[in-house]
């Protein structure tokens, strides 16, 4: 249904081209099929679950995003919740947030340490400080009815002191993350190391599949557009369908 609403949007907003919604499509589908296939089989293992609802809240930041860009930017202002899917269009912060934990975790859904635990901790601190700096600006321009969308519906750049207050932090909140996710990698090829066999396979793939992002995106985007805009298309990381290998 989801995937129905983002190509009906899309419609809306004349962004229906093969190249803009066929690779987003196909690749959210296979996260949704391998996401169901690891529930089931091993409902325990919060893979499954993680691959679940990233689908479920990009799908859902990307529908209410073309929805509230048809309500505001093409002169439809008093579309029915159009204010709401501004504020809920965001929700591709968490989506993102979600997918590097699958590095972590794989393959069977564990940590390996307590001190995992604690950067978990740190981890999320960090992405709710990035979630904040976003969104309290979309807040404010939906209270002063103010709201100036870009192509994917993130409120633009509130401008001012505040605004690059709220820049500055982005930076260190994007470059902080960029540490641990390079550290959940580094993790893996160290237990790489360690291991043999199957699991060693595992590991051996999901490392060379995880630095697809890295490739495809050497820098950090400048914008939350250009965070949503380059990522589903351009380097997720790969499924853990190894990991229903062992069930």
């Amino acid at each position: 249904m989801l995937v129905a609403g983002y190509v009906a949007t899309a419609g809306l907003v004349r962004q229906l081209t093969a190249l803009n919604v066929g690779p987003v499509c196909v690749t959210l589908l296979i996260y949704l099929a391998v996401g169901v296939i690891v529930a089931r089989r091993q409902p325990r293992n919060p893979i499954g679950w993680i691959l679940l609802v990233f689908v479920v809240l990009f799908m859902l930041a990307s529908d209410s995003g073309y929805y509230a860009v048809y309500g505001y930017s093409r002169g439809h202002a008093r579309l029915p919740l159009a204010a709401a899917a501004v504020l809920v269009e965001p929700s591709w912060i968490p989506a993102l947030a979600l997918i590097p934990l699958v590095i972590l975790l794989f393959p069977d859904g564990r940590l390996t340490s307590r001190r995992w635990r604690l950067v978990l901790w740190i981890y999320a601190a960090h992405w709710g400080c990035g979630f904040a700096a976003i969104w309290i600006p979309t807040v404010i321009a939906v209270a002063d009815h103010h709201v100036h969308l870009d192509s994917f519906g993130d409120v633009q750049g509130s401008g001012g002191q505040t605004g690059n207050a709220l820049s500055a932090v982005e930076v260190l909140v994007v470059g902080a993350i960029v540490v641990i996710w390079l550290s959940f990698v580094a993790h893996q090829v160290l237990s790489w190391r360690r291991v043999a066999g199957e699991r060693r396979q595992q590991q051996k793939w999901l490392a060379s599949g995880a630095r697809s992002p890295w490739s495809a995106s050497p820098s950090a985007p400048s914008s939350a557009a250009g965070w949503r805009g380059t990522w589903p298309g351009s380097g997720l990381p790969p499924c853990p369908s190894a990991s229903v290998s062992g069930s």
